[in-house]
């Protein structure tokens, strides 16, 4: 059978040492920020509920952002700029404008236009180039974005072009004609002596 408790030896660390008063033990539970009580309750129990309830937050937050993200459809078009661009500058080239005139507005026609296309990239709306689109239809938003660029940009004159007869082919048989003709005239005089 087992010894009574009161024969067994004791551990080194309960005994008094000499010269020393005694000291009473410290709890581990009663020490430090967090064995605090608050309301009846340990500050690490406050602080576990009030993290659950800042992840309980974050959970609805990111729960609605991505059913909101879900729920927008981006619309996805083409714009052709080279026929925009290239038109304004065919346009440009045939007007009557002096060099720097014609360079200043089609640099102010260049802004206005880069306006309109962010413009229209905007609220969910992808805007490609027709040159990016590799296969199948996109609606396309090229003759909108002309309009809204012509309404703050004019578009250049063209140069007014030569007055034409009705009788083009009539004028150019009598042209060569009367080039054969001179020529003509010319060997005959030659002859003569």
């Amino acid at each position: 059978m087992s010894a009574p408790m009161s024969d067994q030896p004791r551990p080194a660390q309960d005994l008094p040492v000499e010269g020393c008063a005694p000291v009473a033990p410290v709890s581990a539970a009663n020490t430090g920020l967090l064995s605090r009580v608050i309301a009846g309750q340990p500050l690490r129990r406050w602080l576990l509920l009030a993290g659950a309830g800042v992840l309980a937050v974050w959970a609805v937050w990111a729960t609605k952002m991505l059913v909101d993200l879900s729920r927008d459809r981006h619309t996805i078009v083409q714009v052709r700029l080279s026929d925009i661009v290239g038109d304004y500058v065919r346009d440009a080239a045939r007007s009557s404008l002096p060099a720097d005139e014609v360079s200043r507005q089609t640099a102010r026609f260049l802004k206005v236009l880069h306006e309109v296309v962010s413009a229209q990239g905007s609220g969910g709306r992808i805007v490609l180039l027709s040159n990016a689109v590799v296969s199948g239809e996109l609606p396309d938003i090229t003759q909108e974005v002309r309009g809204q660029v012509y309404s703050r940009v004019s578009r250049p004159i063209a140069a007014s072009p030569p007055p034409v007869s009705g009788d083009v082919a009539g004028e150019m048989r009598a042209y060569i004609g009367g080039e054969n003709a001179s020529a003509a005239t010319g060997a005959s005089h030659a002859e003569q002596p």
